[in-house]
């Protein structure tokens, strides 16, 4: 097996993972209900790192404040480019942690979790443990939600089209302008 085909397969399937993670943290309050888990509420924070193949300007990096309301980045949505990693908080009803993700492996980097209360450093090594099992189960539920979205019967009409439509606003473009020539390029 081609390793280089293997990772730039992953690769488009996590930029679109961490895509649509932003679009719809933002289309519905940032609220998920992740299996096994409960409810958790995802929120982009201050990196947005934003890539094209076929762009004059591969990548666009965005960086401090609240990027993912800047026009830039809502530029570089409207040219076709994708999330090639994201930094993200994830809050739960037992703190609040914070993870980067990267669309070519979906590794979780520079997680941030609570500081352990255990006296030892047994109890420490297992309380971080346990938070790390918990990252690992979000991440993978909030997957298989994409998953389950991109391979559902609606991505097309329904997914896809709601995301172009938020590109567009992000783009300051009006939603009911009609313009096609700078839509989200995610392939369907």
């Amino acid at each position: 097996m081609d390793l280089l085909k293997v990772k730039t397969a992953k690769s488009f399937v996590g930029a679109d993972f961490l895509t649509w993670l932003w679009f719809a943290s933002e289309e519905g309050d940032g609220r998920f209900e992740v299996e096994d888990v409960g409810e958790v509420t995802v929120i982009v924070d201050d990196q947005i790192v934003l890539s094209a193949e076929h762009s004059d300007a591969r990548e666009n990096v965005l960086r401090k404040g609240n990027p993912a309301l800047c026009a830039e980045a809502g530029a570089a949505l409207a040219v076709g480019k994708k999330v090639a990693r994201m930094k993200i908080r994830i809050e739960t009803d037992e703190a609040d942690l914070l993870l980067t993700l990267d669309s070519d492996d979906l590794d979780v980097r520079g997680l941030r979790i609570p500081n352990s209360a255990g006296p030892t450093t047994v109890e420490k090594v297992i309380e971080r443990s346990e938070w790390l099992l918990l990252v690992s189960a979000i991440v993978d539920g909030l997957f298989s939600r994409f998953l389950a979205v991109r391979l559902g019967g609606d991505w097309e009409k329904g997914t896809l089209a709601r995301m172009r439509d938020w590109v567009r606003v992000k783009d300051g473009e009006a939603v009911a302008s009609g313009v096609e020539d700078r839509s989200m390029r995610i392939r369907p």
